[in-house]
């Protein structure tokens, strides 16, 4: 299951960024995207398969983002 979950989770963080281990400002854009959309509250979550409300995209694309910040940083100083 473990597996699993860090494939799945690796493939939304390859999508975000488009990159596997290089920094690019838009990266970092579609990070902070992507983690603003996971803020949102509308009454139309995203749902899986089975109606269930999918929360764990909020907690990658807060991982993704902190992670393109920290890159864009790092870069910068």
């Amino acid at each position: 299951m473990k597996d699993a979950y860090d494939s799945k989770t690796a493939f939304i963080n390859f999508c975000i960024t488009g990159h596997n281990h290089d920094f690019t400002d838009e990266a970092l854009e579609r990070s902070i995207a992507c983690f603003a959309v996971s803020l949102e509250n509308r009454g139309n979550e995203v749902r899986t398969r089975h109606s269930e409300k999918l929360q764990s995209f909020g907690y990658i694309s807060a991982a993704v983002c902190l992670k393109e910040m920290e890159n864009a940083m790092a870069i910068r100083v």
